[in-house]
């Protein structure tokens, strides 16, 4: 059996490239302004244009609609790359889509201000060109001008857009914010991660001294500390220089008032590469640190490496020195246990001569006793000024200032040698 096969090829109508070919496709009487699909040279898709038949001769493409301020213009780099607003009101209909459009064959730009009163004026360039993105559309022609000539209309050329932003920074000077004469709100300014470099915009990334993955520009000579405190990174005649950074056990990496480095950890000075213990030196200073639970806590009095105290915080940070509750521990010692210590700070303890020493020698201290009877009833001594002697003086005792119910202690007092 003999099959009749046959194919049937019919041409699809292309789009309009332009608003232009949009008129020469209607009849002198549907030639209307409003919304057509167009699709220029190489472009992907096609997509809506407003096209103006009521101006001049008509087929104008209407690149740009300024009314009322709807539409706000100050705008990111793929914004006004993409297009913004609304073709039935204010827009820009994308810089992407008019370097395609205007780059298939010659163009006209035409400007129309309307001022005051109604009036208007205009300005008709006879040969408009701008690049692609690559060249970050920089406009590259605009030939002969006709029209209200005497009219001053600033181009934004070298990569420029004009906006009313109030900061743009140099390459030269990234951290310095160069601010617009405020009687001119609007003016020919950088777009969004690009920098001035002489009269021209460049891409951050361009700029001599730019941190790649951090994306900061460093001035010349000016120091950076990446993100995990590992590099410095130097700014030497616009080129980056680095060295390794390492700090002290005692330090963190992070941020503080805006810059990025090492810095010591709490009770500790220095400048994060090395780091002193500085406290705290008693309980107090604990206290004064929003330390508020009793327990125990490690200080640093000067001249010490730390060690281990209980600290009673219900009444302002007091340093326990001596705790004999029970029979648990035995406090009949010999010289050397009175001068390191013996028990445990969360008990039955006395802290040591050498660390009582070491204490009471770097501030002004007081000391408060408190004994307890049988039957309950507590008594006080409290003394306003303490201090001992060291190993030498046998801890010679130094009091002075008592109130209290509980009787006085003697007063220049030395400890009693091993019996």
């Amino acid at each position: 059996m003999l099959l009749d096969l046959q194919y049937f090829l019919l041409q699809t109508p292309g789009y309009p490239r332009d608003c232009h070919e949009v008129l020469n496709q209607c009849s002198p009487t549907k030639a209307k302004s409003g919304v057509h699909l167009i699709k220029p040279d190489q472009y992907p898709e096609p997509f809506p244009a407003y096209c103006d038949h009521n101006t001049s001769s008509g087929g104008w493409t209407v690149i740009q609609r300024r009314i009322d301020g709807s539409i706000g213009f100050n705008r990111t780099w793929d914004e006004y790359k993409n297009g913004i607003g609304f073709l039935d009101s204010e827009f820009l209909i994308g810089n992407d889509k008019l370097s395609h459009l205007i780059n298939q064959k010659k163009y006209q730009l035409r400007i129309e201000l309307e001022i005051y009163a109604g009036l208007s004026i205009y300005l008709t360039y006879d040969n408009f060109r701008i690049t692609d993105e690559w060249g970050n559309y920089s406009i590259t022609s605009l030939g002969d001008v006709k029209g209200n000539t005497d009219l001053n209309i600033t181009w934004c050329l070298s990569n420029k857009n004009n906006l009313d932003n109030t900061c743009e920074r140099t390459c030269e000077n990234p951290n310095y914010c160069v601010i617009p004469d405020p009687a001119d709100p609007e003016r020919c300014l950088c777009p969004e991660n690009h920098m001035i470099l002489g009269n021209s915009c460049i891409p951050i990334e361009q700029c001599g001294c730019y941190v790649q993955g951090d994306g900061v520009v460093l001035t010349e000579s000016e120091t950076y500390i990446n993100s995990d405190c590992s590099l410095r990174i130097t700014c030497n005649s616009n080129v980056l220089t680095s060295e390794r950074y390492s700090c002290s056990a005692d330090a963190t990496c992070e941020k503080r008032n805006n810059i990025h480095r090492f810095y010591c950890n709490e009770w500790f000075e220095g400048n994060g590469v090395t780091c002193t213990r500085s406290g705290p030196r008693d309980c107090s200073d604990l206290f004064a640190a929003d330390r508020r639970n009793n327990g125990k806590y490690t200080i640093y009095p000067a001249g010490s490496s730390g060690f281990e105290v209980y600290c009673e915080m219900s009444n302002g940070g007091w340093t326990i020195l001596q705790r004999p509750t029970s029979s648990s521990v035995n406090f009949y010692r010999k010289w050397n246990e009175y001068k390191n210590g013996f028990g445990i700070p969360t008990g039955d303890h006395w802290i040591g001569n050498d660390k009582i020493y070491k204490l009471t020698n770097q501030n002004s201290y007081q000391l408060l006793v408190e004994k307890t009877n049988k039957e309950g009833s507590t008594y006080h001594s409290r003394y306003g000024s303490f201090r001992i002697s060291n190993e030498r003086d046998k801890y010679r005792l130094s009091l002075g200032g008592y109130s209290g119910n509980a009787g006085m202690y003697c007063d220049n007092r030395q400890s009693y040698a091993d019996l």
